[in-house]
This record gives C-alpha cells, structure tokens and sequence, in this order.
C-alpha cells in the first residue's frame, strides 16, 4: 500500500465523516448554532447556513478522522510487510 494510496483513503474518509456530521448537525439544530431559521423552525426550507461553525465541525471531524485513519493504514502496512518478511 503506497503513501498516496493511504492519504487519499484517509483524505476521503475525513471528507466523507466530516460532510456527514455537518448534515447531522444542521438537521439537529434545537439552538440554532448551525441553522438559522428566518420564519418558521419547523420549515426545515427557511434555513440561513452559519458557514463558520459548520467549517469548524467539519475541519474537526476532517482532522481526527484523516489522523486515525492514516495510523491505522500505516500500521497495517507495517504489520503486513513483517509478516511477508
């Protein structure tokens, strides 16, 4: 397994955790911290984006998730290529 095939697996685990969370998040929003409902909270098509908060959550889950993933791969490399050895 190569370097760039263990970054863009975990680079794609990240993005895809991170969208994920940035849904969650939007789609439970009882204090209005990522979603800011103009009229009505339970029309769900009333919604302005807070993009800052929604970056942050995103940049975290991106990060923890591209680090644990990346380890996990590389020791699995490691482990791999001893036991060929």
């Amino acid at each position: 397994m190569t370097l760039k095939l263990r970054l863009g697996l975990a680079a794609l685990a990240g993005v895809l955790l991170g969208l994920y969370m940035d849904y969650v998040a939007v789609q439970h929003n009882p204090m209005e911290e990522f979603c800011t409902y103009v009229n009505d909270p339970s029309a769900s098509d009333s919604c302005t984006l807070n993009i800052a908060p929604l970056f942050a959550l995103f940049a975290t889950w991106f990060v923890a998730a591209f680090v644990v993933i990346f380890a996990l791969l590389t020791l699995y490399k490691l482990i791999f290529q001893r036991q060929r050895q």
